[in-house]
């Protein structure tokens, strides 16, 4: 990939000094704990915020520079924003709502009714074309905002807080649909790169390409989800260093369930969990889930769950976590209370049996 839009920009008053490219049609994950400043940067590519000094590029484009006193006009770049927790018109239906994004760009009314109609399909909201918002669950309206900025079809889309304000149950179905839009645009060969900009790390890994984290208004870390996350050089990835990543492939599983797929480890176990959309059988898997998801079992045969290597017992805080070797990828952590480590009396060495709820679990592609 090329690069595409560049951002070399500092903005004093809020202590931030970011730089960062992004290629074309690349999706990129701007991470990093509440007030990092993520949304102050895209602010500042969109040019709602001015820089104090800095760059912003796009392609050939200048679009700020404070060196050569450019700053183009928000309506000028060829960037949409989607807001934190973003307003639907209640007086339009959802179809009038999509297509506003393609309008306000100046498509023609067929143009634009084509367009929001083929965003809607990809999002699998074309039953709902004709309702208006006030009808619709929250996870509803949240897609169909989602849809509008699509709809746009800028040259950048920048997402902030995609799934802010949500009930945590209407996140999965949400994050799925956004994975179907950017699919959509993939395999329209359109150009255009997003940023989505989260304080969860598992928009990372179910969404983007790449990861860049910010801490403290600077850009600390920067590579695939995966490895940020595996590396933790950032306070940030370290504070989720204990998010366990089980690497493997998609198989099929039990036929009742929806989708009838899991996922089998390197080591060849096999975990279930709530599976993305776009997730085959045979293709390669990362299953996402945290330690109090585990719970720990002395080994016995025939005990279904992930077999582990006691390597490390630690204190953490009034709980132990017992970390186990499964696989040559990463230890697996299981966090455990006081008393529940004393009737287990693990020691290093030993082997036990990691059991997973399957109700927290995510399985993603493998990016």
């Amino acid at each position: 990939m090329s690069e595409w839009l560049k951002i070399r920009a500092q903005l004093v008053e809020r202590g931030i000094d970011a730089g960062f490219d992004v290629s074309r049609g690349e999706v990129l994950a701007l991470l990093g704990p509440e007030g990092a400043g993520k949304s102050s940067v895209l602010a500042m590519i969109a040019g709602t915020v001015t820089p104090d000094r800095g760059e912003v590029t796009l392609a050939d484009a200048v679009l700020f520079d404070s060196a050569a006193s450019v700053d183009v006009a928000v309506t000028g770049r060829p960037i949409a924003l989607m807001p934190q927790r973003p307003v639907l018109y209640t007086s339009l239906t959802v179809r009038e709502n999509v297509e506003y994004g393609p309008r306000s760009r100046g498509s023609s009314a067929t143009e634009a009714a084509r367009v929001a109609l083929e965003w809607l399909g990809a999002a699998d909201m074309a039953d709902l074309v004709r309702r208006r918002p006030r009808k619709l669950t929250a996870a509803q309206a949240r897609v169909v905002a989602l849809t509008r900025a699509f709809a746009e079809e800028p040259r950048v889309l920048l997402l902030d807080d995609p799934f802010g304000g949500l009930e945590p149950a209407d996140v999965a179905p949400v994050r799925a649909a956004l994975r179907r839009l950017l699919r959509r645009r993939a395999d329209a060969a359109r150009s255009t790169s997003t940023v989505i900009a989260s304080a969860e790390f598992v928009d990372g890994l179910a969404l983007a390409d790449r990861a860049v984290v910010m801490e403290n208004g600077m850009v600390v870390d920067a590579g695939t989800p995966t490895g940020v996350l595996a590396e933790s050089r950032s306070l940030f990835a370290a504070d989720l260093a204990g998010t366990n990543l089980l690497f493997g492939t998609a198989v099929e599983a039990d036929p009742a369930r929806r989708p009838a797929l899991a996922m089998r480890t390197e080591a060849g176990a096999q975990i279930g969990g709530a599976v993305a959309a776009d997730l085959g059988a045979g293709d390669p898997a990362v299953a996402v889930f945290a330690p109090r998801a585990v719970t720990v079992r002395r080994a016995q045969d025939g005990m279904p769950g992930i077999p582990v290597r006691v390597a490390r017992l630690q204190a953490y805080g009034a709980r132990i976590r017992v970390r186990g070797s499964h696989d040559d990828r990463r230890e697996l952590i299981a966090e455990l209370g006081p008393a529940a480590a004393r009737e287990l009396a693990l020691e290093v060495g030993a082997e036990a049996v990691f059991v997973v709820d399957p109700d927290a679990v995510e399985i993603f592609p493998a990016g």
